[in-house]
């Protein structure tokens, strides 16, 4: 959905780059949670892009 949206991200020394947002990078039992933490609905995304924008 990154690509498809127009954006972009490279990792580099253990962390992940997302444009101006940087993410160290972990096993995955360390990013497990009970609710999700963002919602990859279409609207959601097109609201976000507008603020970003």
């Amino acid at each position: 959905m990154l690509y498809e949206r127009g954006g972009v991200f490279f990792v580099e020394n253990g962390v992940a780059d997302f444009e101006m947002r940087r993410a160290p990078l972990r096993a995955w039992q360390a990013n497990v949670a009970a609710e999700p933490i963002v919602e990859l609905d279409q609207a959601v995304l097109d609201a976000l892009d507008g603020e970003a924008g």
